[in-house]
């Protein structure tokens, strides 16, 4: 296992398209400050808003990284090489998968670090109390963790590097899709404040789509790592315990699979 993880450290940190992506985040970092101190925007919030907001496309960025990190692989022979030479396909694939994770967690670093360096002082720092911040980061990484899951169980199981990088980008884009056709859903208030002049009536919400739709729409929501970013981003209301024990459970149930469809997999 230490050969492998080793082995595969020395290609990461030189690996292109990881090191393309971070000069991507810093971007993407600088443009979002520019426009928040344009805008003055963070007088009153600080960098809060700012600094999680990257989590929203983070899965685009490892979707490519860990696809074609892993496809490479499999197009040079290293992966089949690998097997022959002993080493368990159960540790190639949990090398992979900490790579994956790792490359994850770098890339938020990056952007955090950048926009609180920068727009720290320019836009009020951190108005969030510490505690509340480092759950927010467990958050993060957990959710960092379930996409590098996901796209690590695409990786290794499709061979070809063009379809598991289709297939990754697509699957995030139809998981924004989902969280956006039913947050609406998720977030319906049973009833709602009718305003009247200077009366305020609480009445029953007609459009309320029911308790059970509305369970099954949270569920869903807390399980793809989309609607996890964005529970996250709406930190006032965030259920940490829930996003946390959905985060670890849908990890470890797609990394079993993807263990055991591996495992039978026939490399040629």
């Amino acid at each position: 296992m230490y050969k492998l993880l080793n082995a595969s450290f020395f290609r990461f940190k030189k690996d292109k398209v990881f090191w393309s992506l971070i000069a991507i985040t810093l971007g993407i970092a600088s443009f979002n400050l520019y426009n928040s101190m344009k805008n003055h925007i963070g007088e009153s919030t600080g960098i809060d808003n700012l600094l999680l907001s990257y989590i929203l496309i983070i899965g685009i960025f490892m979707s490519i990284f860990t696809t074609l990190f892993i496809g490479l692989e499999y197009a040079s022979g290293t992966i089949r090489n690998k097997i022959i030479v002993g080493n368990s396909r159960i540790k190639i694939y949990i090398t992979n998968l900490i790579i994956s994770i790792i490359a994850g967690i770098l890339m938020q670093l990056v952007y955090m670090i950048f926009v609180t360096i920068i727009g720290g002082n320019a836009l009020g720092g951190l108005k969030m109390s510490l505690s509340q911040f480092g759950l927010i980061l467990l958050d993060i990484v957990m959710m960092i963790v379930t996409y590098a899951s996901i796209f690590t169980f695409i990786s290794l199981i499709c061979t070809d590097m063009t379809k598991s990088t289709v297939i990754s980008i697509l699957l995030v884009l139809v998981m924004f899709i989902i969280n956006g056709a039913i947050s609406q859903t998720a977030n319906a208030e049973k009833f709602i404040i009718n305003r009247v002049y200077d009366n305020e009536e609480i009445m029953p919400n007609p459009n309320y789509p029911g308790d059970t739709k509305k369970k099954i729409a949270q569920t869903i929501i807390y399980i793809i790592p989309t609607g996890q970013a964005s529970e996250i981003q709406d930190y006032k209301n965030l259920d940490t315990k829930r996003l946390l024990l959905s985060s670890i459970s849908v990890s470890i149930i797609i990394t079993i699979m993807g263990i055991y469809c591996f495992c039978r997999e026939d490399l040629k």
